[in-house]
């Protein structure tokens, strides 16, 4: 997912594929491995958090872009790096998701990564445009049911997280759907507000925040299991479609065998990290709730959404290529 007020924020810090705070020499500097390319929200929000980070924890911290393979590449040299707390993945739950489209993987996302902490968390939830005569999720479902070509929906590229929950929308609620795949979250929210497709399953930007206060889109619905901070006034989905566990978050991960010390080291410097005012209005610009869980919080979160996932896949008879 990507968001460009995020990498406007962020985009200072990147010096060629990898940005460097500096702190105290004496440590070895801590590796933060982006598995994506350099622009993206993942790799802003890496960036503002290893610069609040490297005072706290006299080392400097780089942010080190290793895209490629859909993220297989950055994930599989963190699994291989030695567990001393010099290289940590930064990742949304793509890391995942990975694995059950790749058949070449090649690792388990429970039990080969060892969590150090949840972040941050960015729900999906349901829009539709006002072209939509629709106010509520069931009147929704009706009219799409009433139209004989279906609904287009956008989604923020093939395989992505709103791409999966929207074929589940679709698959539950017997809606016929159009996918339209754009370049990331912020293209696929112009398109919507721009009319160019009427629907879809995604988290929030800034503009489409905006678009909901000015009604040019609405909000139907929260894809949680309770109501968000992002945007209150939204209730959740309930039970007529079943995908809670579809929220994407933001976390840091290790190779099994961290050192206890270090992984309480960094569960205090990131609690401090995310009461700043700098970070908390980064996290904001990019629609994203700043939302810390500890190492065991974290590690039941990869638990649960390893298993949302492993559901939806077989639900929609989906086979790793």
């Amino acid at each position: 997912m990507e968001r460009r007020a995020l990498v406007g924020l962020a985009s200072a810090a990147i010096l060629s594929s990898a940005s460097v705070v500096k702190a105290q020499p004496q440590r070895p500097p801590l590796r933060i491995v982006v598995p994506y390319g350099p622009g993206g929200s993942t790799d802003a929000i890496a960036r503002v958090l290893a610069a609040s980070l490297a005072p706290k924890l006299r080392r400097t911290v780089i942010v080190e872009n290793r895209g490629g393979a859909g993220g297989l590449i950055g994930v599989r040299f963190v699994q291989s790096a030695p567990p001393d707390g010099n290289v940590l993945l930064f990742t949304p739950p793509g890391y995942i998701t990975l694995t059950m489209v790749n058949r070449a993987a090649g690792y388990d996302p429970v039990k080969d990564f060892e969590p150090v902490a949840l972040v941050g968390s960015s729900p999906l939830f349901l829009m539709v445009h006002k072209d939509i005569p629709a106010t509520t999720v069931q009147e929704f479902i009706a009219f799409a049911k009433s139209q004989p070509d279906g609904i287009n929906v956008a989604n923020a590229g093939m395989g992505s997280v709103g791409h999966i929950a929207a074929m589940l929308f679709e698959h539950q609620t017997g809606v016929k759907l159009t996918h339209v795949a754009y370049r990331g979250t912020a293209e696929a929210g112009l398109a919507l507000i721009s009319g160019v497709v009427k629907m879809q399953i995604n988290s929030t930007t800034l503009a489409t925040n905006e678009a909901m206060r000015n009604g040019t889109i609405r909000f139907l619905a929260v894809i949680a299991e309770s109501r968000s901070s992002l945007a209150p006034e939204v209730p959740v989905i309930g039970d007529v479609f079943r995908g809670a566990g579809a929220e994407p978050w933001y976390g840091f991960l290790g190779p099994p065998g961290l050192p206890a010390g270090f992984v309480q080291e960094m569960d205090v410097a990131l609690r401090a990290a995310l009461e700043e005012s700098e970070v908390q209005g980064s996290f904001a610009a990019g629609a994203i709730q700043t939302t810390f869980r500890p190492a065991a919080e974290m590690q039941a979160v990869v638990r649960s959404s390893t298993e949302f996932w492993r559901r939806a896949f077989r639900e929609l008879n989906i086979a790793p290529q």
